[in-house]
């Protein structure tokens, strides 16, 4: 049962009880293990399971690990619902250990391992460990990673065939794992990228932040509102299966997507003027705050001429004089001593 792996050209190794490699194994995420090798491996006195070497060597074997642990709702059951069918019948399903989910699939473009989905803890789990700051609930396993796999203790088979899926395919898979994140980094601009604060009275940034409509924005672009409910807006960008791409969280104003295939990166906020500034200006900011002042959005620094400058310098001069002449002045004072003497 632990050679048949070999003849589907997928890569395992032998780990012991706490899902460790009992042998060096960097060497296998490039050369396959040979039967003899793992037959030797199997004879070891640690020997409790193999595991499966995720990556190139495995025929670019990418497997999405679903940690239901931490769950505090009916995770895997809404996963199954959001995948659409006919990708999820080409996936191949193991239940682990802790009754969590392996989905294992072949593509010609994996990365390395990922977190797809992470929570915060709740009020309960904070009390009880106070150093926890998220919960992961959903990662990958690619290239460099592995999984323990069956007929190790605990792990189970529910669907079964390794298939190869498309480019597309995966990206819809991960999109419906991102979906489910809850934790969102805000997107930075860079400083020397921003517009000058000291070009505006009101930020044009800021105003659209506040009165823009994000909504309109984004379906002048081919996205498509597909849900909204008093939290959040949900999007679903141009082309994809998902059940939705991304969405706007309006408590925070950030608008987040779970795609890759979009001009934003998964799992970063973004505020609405952002989201205008790469939309419809290829994220020239500056640009964009100048395209958002003619529109209304902000108010221009009143500029002052020349001539209004001058006065203002002649005025304080004048005062200037004035203090060191005054009696009250130390200088002043002094000044009359001298005259007097």
């Amino acid at each position: 049962m632990h050679t048949k792996y070999l003849d589907f050209g997928v890569n395992v190794i032998v780990v012991n009880d706490k899902k460790q490699a009992i042998f060096p194994w960097k060497e296998y995420q490039s050369k396959p293990i040979t039967k003899e090798e793992l037959e030797r491996q199997l004879a070891d006195s640690r020997a409790k399971g193999i595991a499966v070497i995720c990556g190139a060597v495995s025929g670019g074997l990418e497997v999405i690990d679903i940690d239901t642990k931490y769950e505090t709702f009916p995770l895997w059951e809404q996963i199954k619902n959001k995948i659409p069918q006919d990708i999820f019948a080409k996936l191949h399903i193991v239940q682990t250990k802790s009754n969590g989910y392996h989905l294992y699939y072949k593509c010609e473009e994996i990365e390395g391992n990922q977190k797809l989905a992470q929570r915060l803890p709740t009020a309960d789990e904070l009390h009880n460990s106070p150093q926890i700051k998220t919960y992961c609930i959903i990662e990958t396993r690619g290239e460099a990673g592995y999984v323990v796999a069956p007929p190790s203790d605990g792990y189970t088979i529910v669907q079964k065939g390794i298939n190869i899926i498309t480019i597309e395919e995966r990206s819809t898979l991960f999109e419906v794992m991102r979906s489910f994140n809850e934790i969102i980094e805000e997107q930075i601009i860079e400083a020397h990228q921003r517009p000058s604060t000291k070009d505006y009275g009101v930020s044009p940034f800021e105003d659209y932040n506040k009165r823009g409509d994000i909504s309109g924005l984004l379906q002048s672009h081919g996205w498509q509102v597909v849900k909204e409910n008093t939290e959040r807006v949900y999007f679903l960008r141009p082309g994809s299966k998902a059940e939705h791409s991304g969405s706007y969280n309006k408590s925070l104003g950030l608008f987040s997507v779970f795609s890759v295939n979009t001009p934003f990166t998964p799992q970063k906020g973004y505020r609405p003027a952002i989201v205008y500034a790469i939309l419809e200006h290829n994220a020239d900011y500056k640009k964009a705050a100048k395209a958002l002042l003619e529109q209304g959005y902000g108010e221009k620094k009143p500029q002052t001429d020349s001539n209004e400058l001058f006065l203002i310098k002649s005025k304080m001069e004048l005062q200037r004089t004035n203090w060191f002449r005054s009696s009250s002045s130390p200088i002043g004072n002094l000044s009359r001593m001298q005259r007097k003497w």
